[in-house]
């Protein structure tokens, strides 16, 4: 977050605050917004007042411009991405197949955990020590650092045990 607001920080007024939900919007979403409209007045209100700016300020940025672009650029660098190259273009099941595999990954290591946590919850003392609230909140812990851009959705209602899972054998 401090390296966040090290970037915001040298912007003013309209394009603050548009700078700063273009980046929310880019690492929530994974593209940028087409304008104002893409944003709920609550979430420009909560930036505007994160931001210490005025939320119809945004109404003054030029979604169209140099500006817009320049500003992509900056968050596009500052998350490691770069724009598509017609080589890029070329490669497009490649790519498409890398998303899909990050997308199972992720999916997966919640997976793992959700496993690790039932065999911990199994021993009734462990299991008796998390109110509901407790549990309402893992799921927040298992979802917070994925960001796919899509959903993979795996059945959760259906239990599985490692214990029965067996060992690799690495063949």
């Amino acid at each position: 977050m401090d390296e966040e607001r090290d970037l915001i920080g040298g912007k003013r007024g309209a394009t603050r605050l548009a700078f700063a939900t273009l980046l929310k919007f880019y690492t929530q979403y994974g593209r940028f917004p087409r304008g104002r409209a893409e944003f709920p007045d609550e979430v420009v209100d909560y930036v505007a007042k994160q931001t210490k700016t005025s939320a119809s300020s945004l109404g003054l940025y030029d979604w169209s411009g140099r500006t817009i672009e320049r500003h992509r650029g900056e968050i596009r660098d500052h998350l490691g991405f770069r724009d598509c190259s017609v080589a890029d273009a070329n490669r497009r099941d490649e790519v498409e197949m890398t998303a899909l595999c990050l997308r199972i990954l992720q999916a997966s290591l919640v997976m793992v955990n959700v496993l690790m946590l039932q065999d911990v919850l199994a021993d009734p003392e462990w299991s008796a020590l998390l109110t509901p609230v407790d549990r309402r909140g893992l799921t927040l812990l298992f979802w917070l650092h994925v960001r796919p851009y899509g959903e993979v959705r795996l059945d959760l209602s259906a239990r599985l045990s490692i214990g029965t899972l067996g060992s690799f054998s690495g063949a």
